[in-house]
């Protein structure tokens, strides 16, 4: 049985801040995906054409894995400047 091929879709993800715009992007990068955005679309916007199924259950869980990670990381180290900050002699 041949399965069909899933259509390709123009998909437009708001990544909220740079720092999730620069993941996305190394993403893009490591499935060779070509980003591009609109004029008049936010810096943070990223549009990418890829299958539904792809974004779903290979890229996405990949996104939110290494932004969760960068996340925690910016609290970590927020959480020490604000102590070398209130404790500094």
């Amino acid at each position: 049985m041949v399965l069909p091929l899933e259509e390709i879709e123009e998909i437009s993800i708001n990544t909220l801040t740079m720092w999730n715009k620069n993941i996305f992007l190394t993403l893009c990068i490591k499935y060779n995906i070509k980003p591009y955005r609109y004029k008049g679309d936010r810096k943070t916007v990223v549009n990418v054409q890829c299958t539904e199924h792809f974004m779903q259950n290979v890229f996405f869980p990949e996104y939110l894995k290494f932004t969760k990670i960068l996340h925690e990381s910016i609290e970590a180290n927020l959480k020490e400047v604000i102590e070398n900050i209130l404790y500094e002699k």
